[in-house]
């Protein structure tokens, strides 16, 4: 079996940095248009937004993603299409049910939930969007099970693409009209951008179950072909799958009748989808409400800590919308690793290649302690710096200075959850989870209103190495993976504090030479970025042949 799993990885990383690039060009362009109030009022729609649309969504994306994933494995194409057309009624029909509930109460919603009936139209908005999002999902299931991931990765561009435009159009009558306004505006271009992301798939899926696939290659992996020694994006028709129609080509293994051969039922389709997908699901109902909770808490706990509405939205903008985008920038590579670890550790338990699924999940925990701890002491250097070039009217430089800490542990929290839902321990994910979420929602309580945001933060991280730790631990005990902590952690936490100490310099040095501020930050965390990979290559933290043997060997 090719390492396909870390080649969609590598093309999902790709197309994430394009589109987090994209989706930077669209958040600062609005910040600096609305400001931090208006960020912040967004914000508060974000969390219930995000709760209604994963708690529909996550559990059968991820359970379109295994059983696929295992139908792979078993050479049985004819169950791809029945298990998606389940999935798809599934999700829709919920989402129906929720845009419908959300219509009629939107009122209830922003002033008893949202604590703000400027929030009343942002929602009202999102109610069409409801279904196309949902329905996207299952799509992407379909296409992570099968580690095809450039539908995914068009999609998501196409998506930040639409809501770039809209706002660039909209962005006149934006200034001036106040912060619900230009709320309602933001809250427009994502629905348009999640339709058009919707409409992407969908074209995708259509021609992949028409026999045509969405083929890219990638250097050595399986995935496309090479063409003068350039990856090539092409479409292709497929000559070795099943026909409809119960016809069998020459190195399909299967025919498409593989009903009558034990190939899956639509009613056990179903069956098994709900048995996979409802814990999931109500895990990340529970994980959504303790955090849309915890995000609508914080502004109210600011307020009572003697700070006025429009400060402590201020505040709560600054942090939910500036400094955090900021911190989850570089997890577009955890989010992939983790997206693809769902469906490859699934394959790997169904054909009992142990070995493959600790390599897995091995290497993918080294590189997100790698990365984590590299953007530590990039934030940690240059706060201030990255403040300003990025958000020019907005002091976050402070708040991105303590939530640097946070990185590794924000980055760790994606990557394990793949792991321990492709191996199928939702129920070890959720307890870990609730455990570090009703930590937060503690310190948001008791500790914002005598110590401000500065008491937020610093449990905000203890909770994350807890629950982490938890989870870690947990993976230890399922697979008896050895905890390398010399590799994951020491080796790149010494580089780390070798950026920290050469961090400054960089900056007074380039100062000698270059007088726009921009320019400087921007030479100094390249320097430092590449002193850092000579460092990792020079200690054995990065091994290029390692790398390379991970990206496109057999795992035996």
């Amino acid at each position: 079996m090719r390492k396909s799993f870390i080649g969609g990885a590598f093309i999902l990383i790709g197309a994430g940095l394009i589109a987090r690039l994209l989706g930077f060009i669209y958040r600062i362009y609005l910040s600096n248009l609305i400001g931090a109030e208006g960020m912040g009022l967004h914000q508060l729609i974000v969390p219930v937004y995000t709760a209604v649309v994963l708690t529909i969504t996550s559990g059968v994306t991820i359970a379109v993603s295994k059983m696929i994933a295992e139908q792979k494995a078993k050479n049985n194409r004819a169950s791809y299409g029945r298990i998606t057309r389940s999935a798809l009624v599934i999700v829709t029909a919920a989402g129906v049910i929720v845009s419908a509930i959300i219509l009629f109460n939107a009122d209830l919603v922003s002033i008893r939930i949202l604590g703000d009936i400027r929030t009343r139209n942002s929602l009202l908005v999102l109610v069409p969007c409801l279904p196309a999002v949902v329905a996207a999902a299952a799509l992407k299931g379909y296409f992570y099970g099968l580690q095809e991931v450039v539908p995914t990765a068009y999609s998501q561009i196409a998506e930040q693409t639409v809501k770039i435009v809209i706002i660039f159009l909209l962005s006149k009558d934006i200034i001036g009209e106040g912060a619900e306004y230009a709320c309602t505006v933001a809250t427009f271009s994502a629905a348009a951008g999640e339709i058009i992301n919707l409409l992407v798939l969908y074209c995708a899926y259509r021609l992949k179950e028409r026999g045509f696939v969405l083929h890219a290659g990638l250097g050595r992996i399986d995935i496309g072909t090479r063409v003068n020694g350039r990856a090539k994006i092409h479409l292709r028709k497929t000559h070795n799958g099943a026909s409809r129609k119960g016809l069998t080509f020459k190195g399909a293994g299967v025919s498409a009748y593989m009903e009558a051969a034990g190939g899956t039922r639509k009613r056990n389709i179903v069956v098994e989808m709900l048995r996979c997908a409802v814990p999931v699901s109500a895990n990340r109902m529970i994980i959504s409400i303790l955090s849309a909770a915890e995000h609508i808490m914080i502004p109210v706990m600011l307020s009572l800590g003697g700070l006025d509405d429009k400060s402590s939205m201020e505040i709560f903008g600054r942090l939910t919308g500036m400094v955090l985008p900021l911190i989850l920038f570089p997890s577009l590579v955890t989010n992939s690793l983790a997206t693809t670890l769902v469906p490859a550790i699934s394959e790997s338990v169904s054909l009992k290649n142990y070995r493959a699924v600790n390599y897995r999940i091995s290497k993918s925990i080294q590189i997100t302690f790698v990365l984590g701890i590299v953007f530590t002491a990039l934030f940690f250097s240059y706060a201030d710096e990255i403040g300003e070039l990025v958000y020019r009217r907005e002091k976050i430089g402070d708040i991105l200075l303590m939530m640097s800490f946070s990185c590794v542990f924000v980055y760790l929290q994606q990557t394990l959850t793949g792991v321990l839902n492709g191996l199928g321990k939702q129920g070890v994910l959720l307890r870990n989870t609730i455990a570090g979420s009703l930590l937060r929602i503690g310190a948001v309580y008791f500790l914002i209103p005598i110590y401000g945001i500065r008491g937020y933060i610093l449990v905000f991280t203890a909770s994350l190495v807890i629950a982490e730790s938890l989870n870690l631990f947990a993976i230890n005990r399922i697979t008896g993976l050895v905890l390398d902590i010399r590799e994951w952690l020491l080796k790149p936490g010494l580089i780390g504090v070798i950026m920290v100490v050469i961090g400054r310099y960089l900056l007074y040095f380039y100062k000698i030479f270059f007088k726009e501020e921009t320019v400087v930050t921007l030479l100094a965390i390249v320097t430092n970025v590449l002193a850092a990979a000579f460092f990792m290559v020079l200690t054995g933290v990065l091994k290029p042949k390692e790398l390379i043997s991970f990206y496109s060997r057999k795992q035996g």
